[in-house]
């Protein structure tokens, strides 16, 4: 009995690259989509709004209200008003990240091992956990829909997704509420989303770095 449940449980742990191809078909038709979000941080000298980016192939640009900008790509900070980037700045290519093979190089940059995939319960869900539950990289998204639950990296920051709905009516973007920001110590803070919608006016030339070096004039 036990040796029929174990193979039963094992026929739901789908390889690592097939749940990378998995959350590609399931983000073919992303588009990019900004979003604004209230940050509740441990620090007083932490911004209180921040609005957000994300461009499918582009990567993300971040801006606070208190003027500050930040320029990434691929879990790279490339450009930004102070560096190193702020800790509040969760990792969030892979949301809408639709690209088989720029996923698979994007995880495996962060260390994540896809050989290792093991499933385990996040939250109420179920979720694959790529990397392996000991890896020190992870990347965990629900079993079903494939949508991004954690990150986990190896310098023990970590970032939770939870609470996704779709933001501005039938067909708008499907986007965590809340995004719980941690590191090593513990929770350093959460994004909750206000509001969010698609962003078809970004152009390549908005994810530049002269972006960055702009006078960048708080938000209203």
């Amino acid at each position: 009995m036990r040796l029929a449940l174990a193979i039963a449980l094992l026929g739901y742990v789908l390889p690592g690259e097939v749940v990378v191809e998995q959350m590609a078909a399931q983000r073919s038709r992303a588009e990019a989509v900004r979003f604004e979000a209230t940050l509740d941080g441990l620090s007083e000298d932490w911004p209180e709004r921040v609005t957000i980016e994300l461009h499918p192939t582009r990567g993300y640009r971040v801006a606070d209200d208190r003027g500050g900008r930040w320029l990434v790509a691929e879990g790279q900070v490339l450009a930004g008003s102070r560096m190193p980037a702020p800790t509040w700045i969760p990792p969030l290519d892979l949301l809408i990240m639709r690209d088989e093979s720029r996923i698979d190089r994007f995880m495996r940059r962060l260390g994540v091992d896809l050989g290792a995939n093991e499933l385990a319960r996040c939250g109420e869900q179920d979720c694959f956990v790529l990397g392996g539950r000991s890896g020190a990289a992870q990347v965990r998204v629900d079993k079903d829909s494939f949508e991004l639950l954690e990150i986990r990296l190896t310098d023990g920051r970590r970032a939770e997704f939870g609470g996704y709905q779709v933001w501005g009516g039938a067909g708008g973007p499907r986007l965590p509420s809340e995004i719980q920001i941690s590191d090593s110590f513990g929770r350093i803070g959460s994004l909750s989303l206000a509001r969010a919608s698609r962003a078809s006016d970004l152009r390549a030339a908005d994810f530049s770095p002269r972006w960055v070096e702009a006078a960048a004039a708080p938000l209203p």
